[in-house]
């Protein structure tokens, strides 16, 4: 690559659509272009960076002993089902295990979101699984590999931001990027630093009015908790909030209840349930399952 025949050129500044430092940077470096419908586009130097980038994070998997695959495009499995199908037909004996497999695959992300190289509706992922005699040897190749990959990332000047959830099984490494700046809570007495959303947080006081008796009632109208509170004439605290969401990757209604007076986290929901992406529920979804939109009941 020359510098003579490159193409792309640098700029003075930034267009007005670059609406991120990082990605004004990427423009005036020539590493990074538009379509006319917005679709963010590498150019040769932004791909270099880009092609050096995964051999960092490959190398870094594969120095605990892990073996690349290569799985289609058009695949529509899961991570999980991949290794899971090809396990069954490989592996013939425990005398076979540990087994470490990655791949760089591209999988089609069913939420809407706002454009931007992070949000690319086929985001390229690195996905690695173990396949262990026990839960103990599984989290010992887990650990390896996220402290390698953070060193990695580290030597890569990226900001490592402590992972305050883990799901069973999994790890998460979150870098702070100018790209998409994380809000984060962060002690000064002992280091630890978490995104805002998923930050363990401490739970509130227990609601402490008055009680009725269990009995059925009818709340015409009520089909939220503030007109459900307002009907019956107490705090919205004292009410139960039952919340449809679907997993895209588990193909599955999520029902959550969580108090009135509450939010649920989809970050730290999905890491409890081992889900993927979690979305709300159509109509039609919450339908199918019994329920009727607005007038679900934990009970």
């Amino acid at each position: 690559m020359q510098l003579a025949t490159l193409f792309g050129r640098t700029l003075r500044q930034a267009p007005a659509e670059a609406d991120t430092l990082a990605t004004q940077l990427l423009w005036r470096a020539g590493m990074l272009r538009t379509l006319n419908d917005g679709e963010p586009v590498l150019l040769p130097l932004g791909s270099a960076i880009l092609r050096r980038l995964a051999a960092i994070l490959g190398t870094a998997v594969q120095n605990d002993g892990a073996q690349e695959i290569v799985v289609p495009t058009t695949s529509t499995a899961s991570w999980s089902d991949t290794v899971t199908a090809l396990a069954r037909r490989d592996i013939d004996s425990y005398r076979q295990l540990p087994q470490l497999l990655w791949s760089w695959r591209c999988r089609k992300r069913l939420a809407t979101r706002p454009r931007g190289l992070l949000d690319l509706p086929t985001p390229t992922t690195l996905s690695w699984a173990v396949l262990a005699l026990d839960e103990e040897q599984a989290q010992q190749h887990l650990t390896a590999t996220r402290n390698r990959l953070s060193t990695a990332l580290r030597q890569c000047g990226l900001d490592h931001i402590a992972a305050a959830l883990q799901a069973p099984g999994t790890a998460t490494i979150i870098v702070d990027s100018l790209a998409k700046p994380v809000a984060t809570l962060d002690c000064p007495a002992c280091g630890f630093r978490a995104p805002l959303e998923q930050a363990p947080l401490a739970p509130l006081p227990p609601y402490a009015g008055p009680t009725l008796a269990m009995s059925l009632i009818e709340t015409p109208g009520a089909n939220t908790i503030a007109a459900l509170a307002a009907y019956l004439g107490i705090p919205t605290a004292a009410t139960a909030k039952a919340l449809f969401f679907y997993d895209n990757r588990g193909q599955r209604l999520v029902f959550a209840v969580v108090r009135g007076d509450r939010e649920a986290s989809l970050v730290k929901l999905a890491a409890a349930i081992n889900a993927g992406e979690l979305t709300p529920a159509s109509a039609e979804q919450i339908v199918a399952c019994g329920a009727t939109p607005g007038y679900a009941s934990p009970i």
